[in-house]
């Protein structure tokens, strides 16, 4: 099992949430963020710190290790557009457990 993790900007979420829930993807965690990247290159980025925070869409999938590389694509390829910016990330963790709460189940059914 793996634990997919992507830091997107708010303008890619809706597309990539759309395409996510046409695949083998079963739920879903999100939640909004703040994103520091320290580069004075990236004209929307001050080096003021204060005002250096984007605002960004953190996605959380638990997924089985067959689907792994789907998702990925899903998201890498709705995510990268013209944007010479770009600073979204994604990463991939190994998921040692998972539990359903409510009915004991673990494991990959328990996704």
């Amino acid at each position: 099992m793996k634990m997919i993790v992507a830091t997107i900007r708010t303008s890619q979420f809706q597309n990539i949430k759309q395409l996510l829930l046409q695949t083998s993807t079963t739920s879903l965690t999100v939640y909004p963020v703040n994103s520091y990247k320290k580069n004075t290159s990236i004209p929307y980025i001050s080096t003021d710190n204060e005002t250096a925070m984007v605002n960004k869409m953190r996605i959380e999938i638990a997924v089985d290790d067959n689907h792994v590389d789907s998702l990925l694509n899903v998201i890498r390829s709705t995510g990268a557009d013209n944007c010479e910016h770009n600073d979204d990330t994604i990463a991939v963790y190994d998921l040692v457990q998972c539990i359903r709460i409510r009915t004991g189940e673990s494991g990959t059914t328990a996704l």
